[in-house]
């Protein structure tokens, strides 16, 4: 997450993964503005959103995120989306 001087919030959303050649892979998935408040329910449903979008919601081995206190509430929503 990133927010601009004009109180534009951005998220972008970046993979890293082994190709089948066992070589490092790095993409960009998303960059995608929020509506305000990027409380982390709103980070977690953009976040799903995206994973199922590109059909890897059964391949995430983790989730890199700061230690903004949005991001614990983030983690608890998507646990939640995950496991349904």
């Amino acid at each position: 997450m990133w927010t601009s001087n004009q109180t534009i919030s951005y998220m972008c959303v970046v993979a890293h993964y082994i190709d089948k050649h066992w070589r490092m892979q790095t993409r960009v998935l998303a960059f995608m503005e929020l509506d305000p408040p990027h409380s982390g329910n709103v980070m977690a449903v953009a976040l799903f959103e995206c994973v199922t979008e590109w059909k890897i919601e059964n391949k995430i081995v983790s989730i890199t995120l700061d230690n903004a206190s949005n991001n614990d509430s983030a983690i608890r929503d998507l646990k939640a989306m995950f496991s349904v």
